[in-house]
């Protein structure tokens, strides 16, 4: 690192102190000409807002982390979805002016100097090509790449601090900062937005209800996005608003705009599940300030920066999800540990190669009685996580009055005890899980908000009556898509940079799997005569 890096980084690192401090000895703040009373969530979002750049972001992420965070604090930084500062057109200008050699004003044929959006990454602006089509031109923020690399170092740290301190110990703040570094930098490169969105528009092709913008990805570059500007939509964000101001909302938007958000809610939820396990390349990062709503019921997303892949592994989560809707639980813990294998085979690698047989044939046996108990055990506690949901989503279904129930048995809710559960038999969750669990946390959420009716229960049965299990679990063994995202886009198009993080986290992670293992057998061995008895033989 030179010494202007590292002066900029220490710049930065005492900038961010000083807005922490300030806001931490302050009772109250003026916000939108408003005085108000900080809270422990607004200081966190005030000081998110302030310090912009990654911090942003990293915000904007948290907010729909309802696995990480408690609902006062999520429900305060989704403000951060909307209230981003804008930067001025000249310093914007010179960003486009650096990527096509020429001014905006002279590239098209029309262009409106005032953003109609604002975001962490950059701003968008209307304009018309010079062969008449109406566009929306995304351009990245000056200096944002290198402010983002220094942001990464400060929440690195930050990282170590709060796990140092044990301040919420029962979330992995590495796991979060790194997963938030690499989602991010794929952002910064709008040209793998541009290539995204083509592929789920090429998914998308068959459902004619859900609409795609079109992506310009022959002119578009690494720092300017340039795609079809979508008329007359109805921004989520902007229709949650008004539908939490006025509730007779709804009302003049399937009267007057032919929307109805009961019926866009459960599609919402529907199209998401489609993405991840039919195609298996899905939005993840489907906020309201990301989806819109057309007439006609139609649904459409926005800003594909953030985009999951899922492997063929996802029909045993396809099929958990189907147990779900079946109240299977068994079924569903019985899938929980099929996950739960990738961590315990990188151990047993090591112990094929280390251990005698007869010391090999000892684990092997142990842990499958281990499995076959902890599963036992765990059809017990997911019955206390699942059946109250269940009785709020039939309340929800015959009674106008059991829609507060439902929202507080939301599907997020029970998906995140699922999680906390699931530690607490060790178990360890490939990433592609994780992301799937943090998906489902967020379109709940936006279905809900949208739609006090929500009922998730019923939007699961909806897709499996769309794409029944045998159907799906087909598609998904014959890699429908595989080949295709391949030809398209290289997710895994990383630096060498990243890819030494992405090693370094993998150690890691292989490191505490063996740990838990140890425990894991430890623990059992001591309450369990049956597992005693085979480490003993």
């Amino acid at each position: 690192m030179s010494l202007d890096s590292l002066l900029n980084l220490f710049n930065r690192f005492f900038t961010l102190c000083g807005i922490g401090f300030s806001l931490l000895l302050s009772r109250t703040t003026t916000y939108d000409g408003r005085t108000m009373r900080l809270t422990g969530p607004r200081r966190l979002r005030l000081f998110l807002e302030q310090s912009g750049g990654a911090f942003l972001k990293l915000g904007q992420i948290l907010a729909l982390r309802t696995d990480v965070l408690a609902p006062r604090y999520t429900s305060e930084l989704m403000r951060l979805l909307s209230h981003v500062p804008k930067e001025s057109f000249g310093s914007m200008e010179a960003v486009f002016i650096e990527e096509f050699g020429e001014s905006p004003e002279t590239y098209f044929a029309e262009f409106s100097s005032q953003p109609i959006a604002a975001a962490s990454i950059g701003q968008v602006y209307k304009a018309k090509m010079v062969t008449g089509e109406t566009v929306a031109v995304k351009i990245q923020r000056p200096g944002i790449r290198e402010q983002f690399e220094n942001d990464f170092s400060v929440a690195r740290f930050g990282a170590d601090v709060l796990s140092l301190l044990r301040i919420a110990p029962s979330i992995d703040w590495h796991e979060v900062v790194e997963e938030f570094v690499a989602w991010t930098r794929r952002e910064l490169d709008f040209t793998i937005e541009a290539k995204s969105a083509q592929t789920i528009a090429r998914y998308s092709s068959m459902r004619p209800l859900t609409h795609i913008p079109h992506y310009y990805t022959e002119i578009s570059t690494r720092r300017v996005l340039i795609s079809e500007f979508v008329d007359a939509l109805l921004l989520v964000e902007n229709v949650i608003d008004a539908i939490r101001r006025d509730p007779a909302e709804s009302d003049r938007l399937r009267e007057e705009d032919g929307v109805d958000v009961n019926v866009m809610a459960e599609y919402f939820v529907t199209d998401m599940i489609r993405q991840f396990f039919i195609d298996g390349f899905f939005h993840a990062d489907p906020h309201p300030a990301n989806i819109y709503l057309l007439s006609g019921n139609r649904l459409g997303y926005l800003d594909f920066g953030i985009i999951g892949e899922a492997g063929k592994e996802r029909v045993t989560m396809l099929q958990m999800l189907h147990a779900i809707s079946e109240r299977d639980m068994y079924v569903v813990a019985k899938s929980l540990f099929s996950f739960a294998r990738f961590a315990f085979a990188e151990d047993l690698k090591v112990i094929d190669r280390l251990e005698s047989q007869g010391n090999k044939d000892k684990i092997q046996k142990a842990l499958s009685k281990i499995e076959e108990i902890m599963v036992d055990n765990m059809v017990e506690s997911l019955h206390d996580i699942f059946d109250p949901w269940y009785s709020a989503m039939e309340a929800g279904r015959n009674a106008a009055a059991g829609r507060k129930v439902v929202t507080q048995y939301s599907a997020s809710r029970a998906f995140s005890r699922l999680v906390k559960t699931s530690r607490g038999y060790s178990l360890y969750f490939p990433r592609e899980v994780a992301l799937f669990f943090r998906t489902i946390s967020i379109i709940d959420m936006v279905a809900l908000q949208l739609s006090s009716s929500f009922n998730f229960l019923q939007a699961l049965e909806q897709f499996f009556k769309e794409f029944p299990l045998a159907t799906a679990e087909r598609l998904i063994e014959e890699g429908t898509y595989k080949e295709e995202i391949g030809e398209h886009i290289d997710i895994q198009n990383l630096s060498y940079e990243e890819m030494m993080e992405v090693k370094v986290m993998e150690r890691e992670q292989l490191t505490l799997a063996r740990e838990r293992l140890a425990d894991l057998v430890a623990h059992y061995a001591e309450r369990y005569d049956e597992v005693r008895t085979i480490l003993k033989s």
